[in-house]
C-alpha cells in the first residue's frame, strides 16, 4: 500500500473486522500503482486525477464497485478529519455510472419523499382522498408489505406512540406521515374539491369499513390504487408541478425506507446487515429441484445484492 502508515491506521481505526480490514487493503492496493505515479496520496488528488483511477479499478466486478467506492468516500472523510496535509474532497466530484437511475428511482429520506407526495397530492389539511395514496404509499417507506397495507386497520395504528402493530411487528410513522395517518385514521368523510372551482368543496361518506386505505366508492383493492398513483404521477408530470421529477414505486419505496434505517444505524456506530431480509425474501418460497442454485446460496446472493444497491444508494444521496 502506498503511504502504508497513514492506510493502515486508518484501518485500524474504522473497523474489527478482519474481513472488512482485507476489502479496504484490497482497494488500496489497487490504487497503489497510480498514487506511485503521481506521487501523492489518492486522498489528496483532484476529481480530474481521480476519475481515470476510478475508471480503471473499478467496473471488473461491478457488484463490488458500490462498495470499494464507498471504501474510498470514509477514507477520504477521515484522512480530513485527521487534517492530513492537502486532503480534499475530490471523491465527492467523480462520475459514478448507475447513480442518476438510483436518484430518480428512490428517495434519500423521510422529507425527501414528502417532497415528492407534496408535489403529487393535495394538502393533508384538505382533507381529501389523496390521504389514502399519501398514506400507501407512507407504509411502503416504513417496511410494510403491499399485500399487509390494504389490511392495516385503525386499531393497528398508535397514533400517540407513532407506530403500526401488524402481525406482531411494529412500523414507526416518521413524523412527516402523522397527518396524513391522521386524517385517514380519523376522518368520516373526506372532502371533494371540484376541479377549477376550489371554493366548491363537497364532503363525501367514506364506504363502511375499519380499514385506513378505504375510499369513497368501493374498497381499495392493490390494482385499483396502484392505477390511481401512476396517474396522480403522470397528471403531475404533465403540468409540470415542481417535484415529480421522480419515478417511483412501492416497492422502490420500500426499499429507500430500507436502506435510510440501515444508514441511522450505522451512523449511530451499530453493525447491519441484511441476512435476516434476504432469508425473509425466500422464506416459505417452493423453488424446483432443477434448479442448480441451493436456497442458502439464493440467500447469500440476495444479501449480497442488497449490500451492493445499498452502497449505491449511499453514493447517490452523498449519505
Amino acid at each position: 500500500m502506498y503511504n502504508e502508515e497513514l492506510k493502515t491506521r486508518y484501518i485500524v481505526d474504522s473497523t474489527k473486522s478482519i474481513k472488512t480490514a482485507n476489502n479496504i487493503k484490497a482497494v488500496f492496493n489497487a490504487t497503489t500503482k497510480y498514487e506511485k505515479e503521481l506521487g501523492s496520496d489518492i486522498c489528496t488528488m483532484s476529481a480530474q486525477e481521480l476519475q481515470p483511477i476510478i475508471d480503471n479499478i473499478l467496473g471488473i466486478r461491478s457488484n463490488s464497485k458500490y462498495a470499494q467506492i464507498a471504501i474510498l468516500k470514509e477514507y477520504f472523510k477521515w484522512c480530513r478529519l485527521n487534517n492530513y496535509p492537502g486532503a480534499g474532497d475530490g471523491i465527492a466530484n467523480i462520475t459514478i455510472v448507475g447513480l442518476g437511475k438510483v436518484r430518480k428511482q428512490m428517495v434519500s429520506n423521510p422529507r425527501h419523499l414528502q417532497e415528492y407526495l407534496d408535489a403529487l397530492y393535495e394538502k393533508e389539511t384538505e382533507e381529501t382522498l389523496d390521504n389514502v395514496y399519501r398514506c400507501y404509499l407512507w407504509m411502503a417507506y416504513m417496511g410494510i408489505k403491499e399485500d399487509d397495507a390494504l389490511e392495516i386497520k385503525s386499531s393497528d395504528v398508535d397514533l400517540s406512540n407513532m407506530i403500526i402493530n401488524h402481525n406482531e411487528t411494529e412500523f414507526l410513522i416518521y413524523r412527516e406521515a402523522l397527518p396524513a395517518f391522521r386524517n385517514a385514521v380519523e376522518l368520516k368523510t373526506f372532502n371533494y374539491i371540484h376541479p377549477g372551482y376550489k371554493a366548491k368543496v363537497i364532503k363525501r361518506d367514506r364506504v363502511e369499513g375499519d380499514t385506513i386505505l378505504r375510499g369513497v366508492k368501493t374498497g381499495v383493492s392493490k390494482q385499483t390504487i396502484r392505477v390511481v398513483v401512476s396517474n396522480k404521477h403522470l397528471t403531475a408530470e404533465k403540468n409540470g408541478r415542481k417535484g415529480t421529477n421522480q419515478n417511483l414505486s412501492y416497492s422502490r419505496i420500500q426499499l429507500s425506507g430500507l436502506f435510510y434505517r440501515m444508514a441511522e444505524l450505522e451512523r449511530a456506530g451499530l453493525p447491519i446487515s441484511f441476512s435476516s431480509i434476504a432469508v425473509s425474501d425466500t422464506d416459505g418460497k417452493a423453488y424446483s429441484f432443477g434448479e442448480r442454485e441451493s436456497i442458502k446460496q439464493r440467500q447469500n446472493r440476495k444479501e449480497r445484492n442488497y449490500q451492493r444497491d445499498y452502497e449505491q444508494w449511499k453514493l447517490a444521496f452523498s449519505i
